[in-house]
């Protein structure tokens, strides 16, 4: 059998590899007829673009029916590779059924042969065996019909490869997956394949000893009944160790009678040969007193012991039962002080975290009387800021009346002076009216002067607005020219920039958009800061009342710490007859979920049974 194992393993490594070498050489071949479909496209790409529409049709034609025969090509070899392993899957179940085959008649002489034993602790001890090799052959044909499962499914899909050749191929996406789930299959089934050989090296372990075991108890009744009795026999025959020791006794007692006759047929014969028969049958008589009263001790002696045994044995199984109940009581003990311990860790951990909570509090007490001293000092800092500015505002202010004053002061000298200028002025009236006259002729000489002048800028801006026009002609003369020549340009000149006119206007918009956005974003951010300014003063406020009442409470957190402590004691040893409350229920889940647990295992047990009875109604069929 080892020989065959070997041989198989062999087998199956020579088929990995080809079928490795196989994979490596279509990928090769793939690779190579991507390069060259590759070529094939630059080159049509460097032709020119004067070809007709019938040549490109045509070398998509042939790209296609490139691309079919290489895709043909590999479904092909892949149906080869693919009905090669099936073959060769076959064979290997094949062979594992004839193995099986040759098990199950094993099995079965050995169930011969331990069915005649089935008295006494032997046949006990072979029954389990018997039905652990039959729970172990139930395994090995759930195996076997797995295997004959994904052989069906490998030539289900030898079939759909052969359909989808014949219907014009499918995506190289579904072949790649394909050939991923074959390589799993694969290996599933090479493990499969070393589980089974270690299983069945166990199952020869197992026979073997079940071999050596049978020899001694044949050994052992051919000790006690003989060598030449038939075990059949004996087990068909409804008698027991003492019906044995009844016939012996009723043997014994016939001898006796015979031995009683022929003393009785030897008395004829003479006087001196009943002298020694008298002998004879004292001795013979004196004899089997004795050995009735040995039976009688022995008897006794045997039903002593029995009962002693089934005492003992009573004993043993209340022992027994005691033992297991003390083990689940150990577990289940030693379950509730783990659960205890993690219980009074958690406590532990409570109280550390409780005093660091105390001393976290502390600690913002003091940093609240801290920040108290601070914002007393603050206060005291800005109450003199406040004073100060006070006395800057006070001295700011008396300078202002003072430059009020000066400024009135000046208001005045300036009013003054003006009552002095229309005094000058009512004075120089007096001396114009002399002087008229002498006025009069110079502005007559100045307004001549004048007329000219404007007659002199009357003529330059003619002259200027002249050559404007001329320029002005010409300009609009080659523009027309410019128009009548190119007037396609210009529109479609126009056009771009009406276009490019929109683009902007579009993006204008949006950054319109933008820019309210941001403008309402910018708004609720300003609401959000009054709020949170509104909501830090507020706090600002609790903080002040709560530094307060700590000022207040601080001289009665020294008498209430212990107070504190108390209660936690207390909310502590609360919290652990809640715990014991909890331990208490989930113990009662615990009971239902055993108590559904063993229902499953009753239901497990009826369907093991009525599935031997259905493998032995089949194997009594075959």
């Amino acid at each position: 059998m080892t020989s065959t194992q070997d041989d198989l393993r062999l087998q199956f490594e020579a088929i990995q590899e080809k079928q490795k070498k196989k994979f490596v050489r279509i990928k090769q071949q793939q690779a190579a007829k991507s390069k060259q479909q590759n070529g094939d496209n630059e080159e049509s790409l460097t032709l020119s673009d004067d070809l007709g529409l019938m040549g490109a049709d045509t070398m998509q034609q042939d790209q296609l029916k490139n691309e079919f025969q290489s895709a043909k090509e590999e479904y092909t070899n892949r149906i080869r590779s693919l009905e090669d392993e099936n073959g060769r899957l076959l064979q290997l179940v094949k062979e594992k059924e004839v193995e099986a085959k040759l098990l199950r008649k094993k099995w079965e002489k050995d169930k011969i042969l331990l069915e005649t034993f089935s008295a006494g602790s032997t046949s006990d001890a072979a029954s389990t065996k018997i039905v652990e090799l039959s729970k172990k052959v139930r395994e090995l044909n759930a195996e076997l019909e797995s295997e004959r499962n994904k052989n069906r499914l490998s030539t289900r899909r030898i079939y759909e490869l052969s359909n989808q050749l014949q219907n014009g191929g499918s995506e190289k996406p579904r072949e790649i997956l394909d050939e991923e789930k074959l390589q799993l299959e694969l290996k599933a089934t090479s493990e499969k394949l070393r589980q089974s050989e270690l299983k069945m090296a166990e199952y020869r372990n197992q026979n073997s000893s079940l071999k050596q075991e049978l020899k001694l108890a044949q050994k052992a009744l051919s000790n006690e009944i003989g060598e030449n009795t038939s075990v059949q026999a004996v087990l068909k025959s409804d008698s027991t160790w003492r019906g044995r020791s009844q016939q012996i006794l009723s043997l014994q007692q016939k001898v006796s009678e015979l031995k009683s006759q022929l003393e009785g047929s030897e008395m004829d014969f003479g006087t001196g040969s009943a002298v020694s028969g008298r002998r004879t049958a004292t001795l013979d008589i004196q004899h089997k007193d004795q050995i009735r009263k040995l039976e009688k001790d022995r008897k006794e002696n045997l039903q002593k012991m029995g009962e002693t045994i089934s005492e003992l044995e009573k004993e043993r199984d209340d022992l027994k039962g005691k033992l297991d109940a003390s083990k689940a009581r150990n577990k289940v003990l030693s379950n509730e002080i783990k659960s205890l311990k993690n219980q009074t860790q958690t406590l532990l951990t409570k109280n550390n975290h409780d005093n660091e909570l105390i001393q976290a509090l502390m600690k913002q007490i003091e940093q609240l009387q801290k920040g108290l001293v601070s914002a007393t000092k603050n206060k005291s800092d800005s109450s003199e800021k406040f004073n100060k500015n006070m006395s800057d505002l006070k001295v700011q202010s008396e300078q202002y009346l003072n430059r009020i004053k000066q400024l009135e002061n000046t208001i005045r000298e300036r009013d003054d002076h003006l009552i002095e200028l229309e005094n000058e002025f009512d004075s120089l009236k007096r001396k114009t009216s002399q002087s008229k006259t002498h006025f009069t002729q110079k502005t007559s000489r100045l307004s001549q002067c004048r007329i000219e002048h404007n007659i002199a800028v009357v003529t330059i801006d003619s002259e200027e607005m002249g050559s404007a026009r001329r320029n002005s002609s010409r300009l609009s003369s080659r523009s027309s020219s410019r128009l009548a020549e190119t007037p396609r340009a210009d529109i479609e000149h126009y056009k771009v920039l009406s276009q490019t006119a929109q683009v902007e206007r579009d993006k204008l918009v949006e950054l319109i958009g933008v820019m309210q956005k941001r403008v309402q974003d910018s708004e609720e951010k300003r609401l959000q800061s009054e709020q949170h300014l509104k909501s830090e003063r507020k706090k600002t406020a609790i903080l002040e009342k709560q530094v307060g009442r700590l000022k207040s409470e601080g001289r009665k957190l020294e008498e209430t710490e212990t107070d504190l402590l108390a209660t936690k004691i207390d909310d502590l040893e609360n919290d652990i007859l809640f715990k014991s409350d909890e331990i208490d229920m989930l113990k009662m889940a615990l009971d239902r979920s055993i108590s559904a647990k063993e229902e499953d295992l009753k239901i497990y047990q009826q369907v093991i049974e009525q599935t031997k009875s259905m493998f032995i109604k089949a194997v009594r069929q075959k």
